[in-house]
C-alpha cells in the first residue's frame, strides 16, 4: 500500500510510543493517542487477557466511560458476541469481518454498552507471545461516521509487530523484576533462619530455637529428631513447649507467626 506523508509521520509516532518506557498502562494509553489520529477514529482501549482467570482486565481508554468499562470487565465481557471471534484472528480486523453489522446492532452488548459512548464502527488487533495473548487494541468510529476500509486494516496491521514486542519486553521486565523480589525475599527469610536469633526473638531455648528453625524448612518429626539427634518423644514434647510460648495450636501458624516476626511485619 502506499502511505501518504502524513500517515508516515504518524506510524513514526506510533512506533515512538511504544519504546517508551516499561509501563504496560503508560505505553498503551499514550499509543491510543496517536492511533486515533493515524486512523482517523474516535474511541480506543486496550486490555490485557488475563488466562488464569480466563478474563480481560488492566483497561486503558480514550473517550469511553469508565463505569461501563467497569461494567465490561464484570459483565459484559462475558455476553460479548465478538471479541473472542477477533481474538483468535491474530491480525487487525474490522467488527464487520466477523458478525454482519446488522445482527451486532440486535445483541444486548451492542445496546447496552457500544452504543453508550457511540461506537459504532470497530476495528481490533490482538498481540500474542507464542501462544499467549499480551494485549489488544480495540478502536472504534461513531455511527455517523464510515467504517474503516483496508487502508486503515493495513496500518493497524504495520504496528502489530511494534505493538508486540514491546508488550513481550514489558513483561519480560516485569517478570525479572518479580524474581528478583522473590530472590530477595528469600535471602532475607533464610537469613533470618538463625536459632540464636530465633531464641532471643521468642525466649526460645537453644534446642527449641534449633527446633523451629528445622521446621522453618518442612522438615517432617523423623528427620528433625534424626538430625538433632533426640527422640521423637523428646521432639513431641519440645514442640508443645514451642507451641505454649507462641500461643499457637500448629505448624502453620507457628511458620507463620515466627517468619513475620523475623522479618519484621509484626
Amino acid at each position: 500500500m502506499s502511505i501518504t506523508t502524513s500517515n508516515y509521520k504518524q506510524l513514526l509516532s506510533v512506533t515512538e510510543c511504544l519504546s517508551n518506557g516499561l509501563n504496560s498502562t503508560k505505553v498503551r494509553s499514550s499509543l491510543g493517542e496517536s492511533l486515533l489520529k493515524l486512523l482517523d477514529a474516535d474511541y480506543y482501549s486496550s486490555f490485557v487477557w488475563n488466562s488464569q482467570d480466563r478474563k480481560f482486565g488492566e483497561c486503558v481508554s480514550i473517550n469511553m466511560d469508565e463505569t461501563k468499562l467497569i461494567e465490561y470487565e464484570q459483565y459484559y465481557q462475558f455476553h460479548d458476541p465478538i471479541t473472542h471471534q477477533l481474538k483468535k484472528r491474530k491480525r487487525a480486523t474490522c467488527v464487520n469481518e466477523v458478525i454482519d453489522q446488522k445482527d451486532l446492532e440486535k445483541t444486548e452488548f451492542y445496546n447496552d454498552f457500544l452504543c453508550h459512548d457511540g461506537l459504532h464502527w470497530g476495528l481490533n488487533l490482538y498481540a500474542y507471545d507464542g501462544r499467549n495473548n499480551i494485549g489488544d487494541i480495540r478502536i472504534w468510529r461513531n455511527k455517523k461516521r464510515s467504517t474503516f476500509n483496508e487502508s486503515s486494516v493495513q496500518l493497524l496491521q504495520m504496528i502489530s509487530p511494534h505493538f508486540t514486542n514491546s508488550l513481550r519486553n514489558i513483561n519480560h521486565h516485569n517478570k525479572r523484576v518479580s524474581n528478583e523480589v522473590s530472590d530477595q525475599q528469600s535471602k532475607i527469610i533464610t537469613a533470618s533462619w538463625d536459632a540464636t536469633l530465633i531464641a532471643k526473638q521468642f525466649a526460645f531455648t537453644t534446642r527449641e530455637a534449633e527446633i523451629v528453625r528445622e521446621l522453618l524448612r518442612g522438615k517432617k518429626d523423623d528427620d528433625i529428631a534424626k538430625d538433632l539427634y533426640i527422640a521423637c518423644s523428646t521432639l513431641r514434647t519440645h514442640i508443645r513447649h514451642i507451641y505454649a510460648k507462641t500461643q499457637v495450636h500448629n505448624r502453620t501458624s507457628l511458620c507463620h507467626k515466627v517468619l513475620n516476626k523475623l522479618t519484621g511485619f509484626s
